[in-house]
């Protein structure tokens, strides 16, 4: 909606040219109290995308500038938990990939692994709805950059089932990346919900 969008960049403008507390409380005051339309339109997939860039970007902005209400934040967490609900109705997602670890390692372990350019990924932390998962130098996240995909073992490990991970609008459920040459562990959504 354009109005969302006027209050986003207001936020973003009035946060980068000094920080005025009246306006920001103005500006969350207005956007709270059109939660429940933005609820019904972000679950009805009317504009979600760029309804959940301006929730998120105006969140940043308000954040940024020190003044997020509590208020503000839990109720515009609730609108996009809501469309992700939504988007994950009627999915199946599977609780435990075909590669999960047998047995926990321990983040000493995973560092003395990246150390040591271990050539393959490995799921650290197998949750209902989310995954940490170790990246090895030389994998790409998800761009097809190169041979070697982080998507790719996912997808696999999960045979796949979990519909996010194939959504690149939603970056394949991946929350963050690392560059190629580095190794780290990821977080990754399995749920558009916990995205």
């Amino acid at each position: 909606s354009s109005d969302l969008e006027e209050l986003h960049l207001l936020a973003w403008g009035a946060a980068a040219t000094g920080i005025d507390a009246a306006l920001f409380q103005t500006i969350q005051d207005a956007v709270i109290s059109r939660c429940e339309d933005l609820r019904a339109a972000i679950c009805a997939d009317t504009g979600r995308n760029s309804i959940a860039d301006d929730l998120l970007g105006l969140m940043w902005a308000c954040s940024f500038a020190g003044l997020l209400s509590a208020r503000c934040s839990i109720a515009l967490r609730r609108v996009l938990k809501s469309a992700g609900s939504s988007l994950d109705a009627g999915l199946e997602v599977p609780q435990k990939s075909v590669r999960s670890s047998k047995q926990q390692k321990s983040v000493e372990d995973f560092a003395s692994d990246a150390l040591t350019h271990r050539v393959e990924p490995e799921i650290v932390m197998d949750l209902p709805d989310r995954l940490v998962v170790f990246k090895p130098p030389g994998w790409e996240v998800h761009d097809r950059n190169v041979e070697l995909q982080l998507l790719s073992y996912l997808q696999d490990a999960f045979e796949y089932q979990l519909p996010i991970q194939s959504d690149a609008t939603a970056m394949h459920g991946f929350l963050h990346r690392l560059d190629i040459p580095c190794s780290g562990l990821i977080l990754v959504a399995k749920t558009y919900e916990a995205y």
